[in-house]
């Protein structure tokens, strides 16, 4: 042990390097392994990546009307919660001398915590004119809750209020979610054709989808989170 200490002392440069590359080589192994576990766990950690937490989704191709679905679903006692969602593709509109972004938005008819989604920031949106944005958006136009961001929709300028900031894989990032009822009032025929079903804890996804298959028929693509497909985990991985 003295001459432990006899060397280290006379060699003050050498244990410095030797304790500064046993921290470096500590934090880039601890940074891969939590790196590589959070990735491999993605699929239970949907909210957290920018997408809802739902159990399954019902994707409406035809026959029952939005109230007969909605009906159905409510009617089964495992449901916890729906929200019908759909996909906008349109564009942040340019601003602040930043130029226009085609972006994927996300509209929801409902409380989006009801389907455990996060925000970084602030809250979802809950009014026709609230809006909440990714990260990369609001770096790119500079943007914090509170602010007001223009956004196209259905071909019109309109401008909203910036209640929540997400983080989200989607869209390479960027991205924006509303409230249907912002799209509704730039087309009122505008309705969700996909609904997102958040299940009591002891309810099985597989069996619910099963039975929701056979009471809603072909017309209808009922699938669990695990099976929606919208994101290759393994290509992530």
């Amino acid at each position: 042990m003295l001459l432990a200490v006899k060397n280290t002392l006379t060699g003050k440069r050498h244990a410095l390097f030797m304790v500064a590359a046993a921290a470096i080589m500590a934090f880039v192994l601890t940074f891969s392994l939590n790196t590589y576990n959070s990735v491999l766990n993605l699929n239970h950690n949907l909210a957290f990546w920018g997408f809802d937490n739902s159990d399954v989704y019902v994707s409406r191709e035809g026959g029952e009307s939005h109230d007969q679905v909605m009906s159905t679903l409510k009617k089964d006692d495992r449901v916890r919660a729906i929200v019908p969602r759909d996909v906008v593709m349109t564009a942040i509109a340019d601003q602040g001398g930043i130029a226009s972004t085609n972006v994927i938005g996300f509209s929801y008819h409902g409380d989006m915590d009801a389907i455990e989604m996060l925000n970084l920031e602030g809250r979802h949106p809950e009014r026709e004119n609230e809006i909440s944005i990714s990260v990369l958006t609001a770096e790119k136009y500079n943007k914090s809750v509170g602010d007001t961001v223009d956004v196209y929709i259905e071909g019109e300028r309109r401008t909203y209020l910036i209640t929540g900031i997400y983080q989200s894989l989607n869209g390479g990032g960027f991205g924006f979610r509303i409230q249907e009822s912002a799209l509704q009032e730039v087309n009122p025929d505008v309705h969700a054709n996909t609904y997102a079903v958040k299940l009591h804890a002891d309810a099985d996804p597989v069996q619910f989808a099963r039975d929701m298959q056979q009471q809603l028929g072909q017309s209808y693509n009922v699938r669990t989170a695990a099976e929606s497909g919208e994101i290759n985990f393994s290509a992530i991985t």
